[in-house]
């Protein structure tokens, strides 16, 4: 499988001023109208994160960037219902702009799908994922999907999650 890129600039307010050619495709390919360039440029790219852990984790990779000019790449997931999508995130300074590309590595086929349901509070009944790894938390251990619906047969989808980072992923930051 060739990897598929996608790219976005932000000025120095984190302002969305530039997405790469491949956007509004993967954007329709993924049944979201509301993500079309013309929907994302000029907004703030922490209108499009979800969860103050992921918005921390990604502040410090851009802040590293910006202040030390050292290009990063870091691994992560980003699955779709029916996939596990295997990314990877680079991001570097492009003049005074900071580039931010996330490659597709591979996919996998998920089966069954997942779906989740997300709350920006924590509410009772919502269980924990990570922004990153995409696994979930069950009780003191961090799951896959796949081991997630083996470990709990009454599981009703969708799952309602709280996004967060895991303590794995935050290992990743600079």
């Amino acid at each position: 499988m060739q990897s598929k890129t996608n790219a976005y600039w932000l000025d120095s307010k984190d302002l969305i001023v530039k997405v790469s050619e491949e956007w509004d495709a993967f954007a329709l390919e993924n049944s979201s109208p509301e993500m079309l360039s013309n929907n994302v440029l000029g907004l703030s790219i922490w209108n499009f994160v979800t969860g103050d852990q992921t918005r921390l984790w990604l502040n410090t990779l851009f802040g590293y960037e910006r202040i030390h000019g050292k290009a990063l790449m870091r691994p992560y997931r980003c699955d779709s219902p029916n996939e596990k999508r295997f990314m990877e995130m680079n991001v570097s300074m492009d003049g005074k702009l900071l580039g931010v590309r996330h490659s597709v590595i591979r996919v996998e086929k998920l089966s069954p799908p997942l779906n989740f349901e997300f709350s920006s509070v924590k509410r009772s009944g919502y269980r924990r994922r990570c922004s990153i790894c995409n696994r979930t938390e069950m009780g003191e251990k961090w799951m896959e999907p796949g081991e997630l619906l083996e470990s709990e047969k009454k599981l009703i989808s969708p799952i309602k999650v709280i996004y967060t980072v895991c303590q794995d992923c935050k290992l990743l930051l600079p």
